[in-house]
């Protein structure tokens, strides 16, 4: 992707996005040392991934709300096609590969079940 990075939530059905949020703060209240990721690579100092996978968290939860409010059907398609337009943090997925593409909508879908299931009326958290 040259020099470009892709960072996407992995967040289950359903999302306790509260909790998420909360350990994400914690890690950020230690010392910024390194951080080695799950199938990926290491970087020398964790917070500043951090702090942006936090704030995409929060971009992600009010673009789903936001479309969550509009009627239509398609309601998963439609949030992620909300998500690649405009979370900077994706802006990279137009240049993979398209089998890699797949694989990403895939799990964006699924990211965006979490942040459903986490909006649903009557989750604890929803409000």
């Amino acid at each position: 992707l040259e020099g470009m990075e892709y960072l996407r939530p992995a967040t289950p059905p359903v999302l306790f996005l509260d909790q998420f949020l909360r350990s994400i703060d914690r890690l950020l209240d230690l010392d910024d040392l390194p951080i080695c990721y799950t199938h990926f690579a290491g970087a020398p100092r964790a917070h500043p991934l951090l702090r942006r996978h936090r704030e995409q968290l929060i971009r992600w939860e009010g673009i789903i709300r936001k479309e969550r409010s509009r009627p239509g059907i398609r309601l998963e398609e439609r949030c992620v096609e909300r998500l690649l337009e405009e979370d900077p943090e994706i802006r990279a997925f137009e240049r993979l590969s398209p089998r890699t593409r797949d694989r990403e909508r895939f799990f964006m879908t699924n990211s965006v079940r979490g942040f459903l299931g986490f909006l649903a009326p009557g989750t604890p958290q929803s409000s």
